[in-house]
């Protein structure tokens, strides 16, 4: 089979990383354009068996469950390191935001609509918070006269 994400993929497991952590950065790209992909599409996109992907994640819904995880975490890095941080001006926050999200912004809905996670209040209770850190920055990008103020800032969150 042929992987329409083996170039990134080869890109990815060149860098120093854990299995768990290749194989939960393949799923992220081969979820996000086949939402409904098997494990053993999963392992095959990620270069490595069914079984060694079953040993990291047991099952699909454990996969996706650290799939929103990982996606929480760099969000919240995100705000943290490039938007919230007093040595970033604020002309440069939005740059910096969509810069950093656009590799997981794809994926961000998974938070909320599948079903393995949205069984998870730990998970919805983040992404909220997240949410929220992420439009007080577009309301002061706003306030700045750097954001159009005709749009929500809820929409540009």
């Amino acid at each position: 089979m042929v992987c329409p994400q083996a170039k990134e993929l080869r890109r990815l497991q060149s860098h120093p990383r854990s299995g768990r952590g290749q194989a939960l950065d393949s799923a992220i790209l081969v979820l996000a354009k086949d939402r409904a992909a098997s494990m053993p599409v999963i392992a095959t996109c990620a270069g490595i068996s069914r079984g060694s992907l079953v040993r990291l994640f047991p099952t699909r819904k454990l996969l996706v469950q650290a799939m929103a995880e990982k996606i929480l975490d760099d969000c919240d890095r995100v705000l943290t390191t490039q938007a919230e941080a007093d040595t970033v001006p604020t002309e440069q926050v939005p740059a910096a935001l969509i810069a950093e999200y656009t590799p997981f912004a794809q994926l961000w809905n998974l938070v909320y609509i599948e079903p393995e996670v949205s069984g998870l209040p730990e998970a919805g209770t983040r992404a909220k918070a997240i949410f929220i850190r992420a439009l007080k920055l577009m309301e002061r990008g706003q306030n700045s006269g750097l954001l159009c103020k005709d749009m929500p800032g809820t929409w540009l969150a």
